[in-house]
């Protein structure tokens, strides 16, 4: 308990403390006492301090050989989980994805994440070879076990075929257990699949909902027996587990939902690889758009991400004070590296070819949701001199907000334009549409050309993702030695 209530203590005062100080670096030599006594939370955090706070040398290869040094001691899976992320993201140390996939493949098969992750590196073709398939698969067993994200996802592949055969009746049944689960923008989803497979009668899809959610119930069952029996601390468990899994799925006895790609069939193995189409929309400040930037099922990932990190603007300005947080009246999250995943690192990959700006420029992705109600009253992103400066007092040696990156991941249903308030412009936004504005001048200075301001919600929701690039690295600038 007394060392617990230390790594507490050291972590509050290294939160709070400037890099480089007396304070930070006794901090950081009482936390290496922590580790080389073994404690692994402590080896834990410090990973993520390296990987979080700029004006560190060599910080992300810091992080990830002290993650290696805890694996081959104890196989920790957030350990393995940070390695991996790490290997994806390539910054500060060489990029491997397909060591990466390793990794997640391995977290994945011993039950320790979601299929769904795994399920998007198929996807994408991240480190493995791109197959629709084997994603649908891994997809449909995250369903059986009540994943709502899956409900989704299976929502839109059903729709359109994608590793599995186009089936109405199972694309409104799955969409209809995700409005069950009350996931943002489910009721606009199965509100369109109604209308495009409106032949199919309704009481074939309550029927098909009633057919899931009992065999997701059955799962349950199965799966309280099996941690009786053996115990989720066994090495069989996940094992059995998969088998139990299999099983549960063959009792539905319905083709299109077999995990055997080839008794299901398919309409789209590998889709095609997407061009991305940049339209200039304003020359001064100067505004970007992209349609299609992220597709439907990254925007659901995106969503799924964020909700268990929410916070209200509120609780935000109890940790911190700053024009932003004040001008903004919604929920927002943000992905800190301990909150990453292979979706935002993908993302974040796709803003930097665009833009030709290295990853490590990139501020970590957030993600706002406005309600009915909400609004971010008019405002520039780019900072002014006193803000730069209390940045550096922390690390943060990245300098000016050059670009603001938007991504619309659910449009509001009535309201929520952005608007540009000097060039009399108004942007409404597509699901999956990005927009990029430019926030400073090529002096660095602010540019007021940029001055926006996110309308109010009239009805429905908006779920927004931003990210920002900046003037210079925010990630081992060696600024400060440590």
């Amino acid at each position: 308990m007394n060392e617990q209530m230390n790594l507490q203590d050291i972590q509050f005062r290294m939160q709070n403390a400037v890099i480089g100080t007396q304070e930070f670096s006794q901090a950081l030599e009482q936390l290496n006492k922590l580790i080389n006594q073994g404690n692994i939370e402590a080896g834990l955090y410090l990973s993520w301090v390296y990987t979080q706070r700029g004006g560190i040398i060599d910080t992300n290869k810091k992080a990830y050989e002290l993650c290696e040094r805890i694996v081959a001691a104890t196989d920790h899976p957030a350990a393995l989980e940070r390695m991996a992320d790490l290997l994806l993201w390539g910054v500060g140390l060489e990029k491997d994805e397909a060591k990466s996939f390793g990794i997640y493949k391995k977290l994945v098969d011993q039950g320790l994440m979601p299929f769904t992750t795994l399920a998007y590196l198929y996807s994408q073709g991240i480190g493995t070879i791109a197959d629709e398939c084997e994603a649908s698969t891994l997809i449909l067993k995250a369903a059986a076990q009540g994943d709502t994200l899956a409900f989704m996802l299976l929502s839109f592949r059903y729709e359109v075929g994608l590793g599995v055969p186009i089936n109405g009746k199972l694309a409104r049944a799955y969409a209809t257990l995700a409005v069950k689960r009350e996931f943002p923008g489910a009721q606009q989803r199965l509100d369109k699949l109604n209308l495009r497979f409106s032949s199919i009668a309704s009481e074939q899809v309550d029927a098909s909902v009633e057919i899931l959610i009992k065999n997701i119930e059955h799962m349950y069952d199965k799966v309280a027996k099996l941690n009786q029996s053996v115990g989720p601390n066994n090495p069989e468990f996940a094992a059995k587990y998969m088998q139990l899994l299999s099983n549960n799925f063959s009792e539905l006895n319905i083709s299109d939902l077999s995990i055997i790609p080839e008794v299901r069939g398919f309409e789209i193995k590998q889709r095609a690889k997407h061009e991305l189409d940049c339209k200039i929309i304003s020359d001064s400040p100067l505004i970007m758009s992209i349609d299609c930037f992220a597709s439907f099922e990254e925007c659901q990932y995106l969503i799924q991400q964020a909700i268990p990190m929410l916070e209200s603007t509120k609780q935000q300005a109890k940790k911190v004070t700053n024009t932003e947080i004040d001008a903004f009246s919604g929920d927002s999250a943000i992905f800190t590296s301990r909150q990453t995943s292979p979706v935002d690192r993908t993302i974040q990959q796709r803003f930097s070819e665009i833009e030709n700006v290295p990853v490590s420029y990139f501020e970590p992705i957030s993600l706002l949701k406005y309600s009915v109600g909400h609004d971010y009253s008019t405002h520039t992103d780019a900072f002014d001199a006193e803000r730069i400066r209390r940045h550096e007092l922390k690390g943060d040696f990245g300098g000016q907000r050059m670009t603001t990156n938007l991504i619309y991941l659910l449009p509001a249903i009535e309201g929520g334009i952005t608007r540009y308030d000097k060039i009399d412009l108004n942007i409404s936004g597509e699901m999956g549409m990005s927009v990029i504005h430019h926030n400073a001048r090529a002096d660095f200075n602010p540019d007021p050309q940029s001055l926006h301001t996110g309308m109010e919600i009239l009805q429905g929701e908006k779920w927004l993702l931003r990210t920002a690039t900046r003037q210079n690295p925010l990630y081992g600038t060696n600024k400060t030695v440590v």
